[in-house]
């Protein structure tokens, strides 16, 4: 599944961003960008995802959390609307197990 371009639909499924305006949605597709990870990819890498949210949008994804907790998340996961860390800890390290999109 390739996701090329946001679009305020696609944000619209992602929350918080769901509340957001039409317009507001209109300017963060403009803004925002989609990134492709191939398989063991890092999307954590030369990022501090305490100041920026990154949320998946398709492929699996493991998650280490300083705890020494572990998580896989799937794109077609209902906790894949929410950004990466949101009901707890940031992860420390994240490593694509298939092909991943994320934002």
């Amino acid at each position: 599944m390739a996701i090329d371009k946001l679009t305020p639909e696609l944000l619209r499924r992602l929350l918080p961003l769901a509340a957001f305006s039409d317009q507001r949605l209109a300017e963060l597709a403009e803004v925002c960008s989609v990134e492709q990870l191939p398989r063991r990819g890092d999307p954590l890498a030369g990022r501090d995802p305490a100041k920026a949210s990154c949320f998946l949008l398709h492929g699996e994804l493991k998650l280490s959390f300083p705890d020494g907790g572990v998580q896989v998340l799937v794109g077609s996961d209902r906790h894949a609307r929410w950004p990466l860390g949101y009901f707890g800890d940031m992860p420390v390290a994240a490593r694509a197990i298939t092909d991943i999109a994320f934002v």
